[in-house]
């Protein structure tokens, strides 16, 4: 049977990395994002610059962690069906 451990581990991180951007998008909203959403301005933009790119990176890493999973076990089911034939 095949091996897929590098595959685990990626999506393992990627869980991981959408688990810390989601905390720093709330640290960036609490320290000046709300500001930008509430009034229209921001008085301290490092808060707000980090809270919509740790809002995107949450984006990107949650989508590209379920596309593996999902990628994952279609080549399980693959590589059952093939070592299946070879047995046959």
């Amino acid at each position: 049977m095949y091996d897929l451990e590098r595959t685990k581990k990626t999506i393992i991180i990627m869980f991981c990395l959408s688990a810390v951007s989601l905390i720093l998008t709330f640290i960036g909203f609490a320290g000046g994002g709300e500001e930008l959403i509430r009034y229209g301005f921001m008085n301290n933009p490092g808060h707000t610059i980090l809270m919509f790119v740790s809002a995107g990176v949450f984006i990107i890493s949650i989508l590209t962690g379920f596309g593996f999973k999902a990628l994952f076990k279609d080549i399980t089911e693959e590589l059952k069906y093939i070592d299946s034939k070879k047995q046959n």
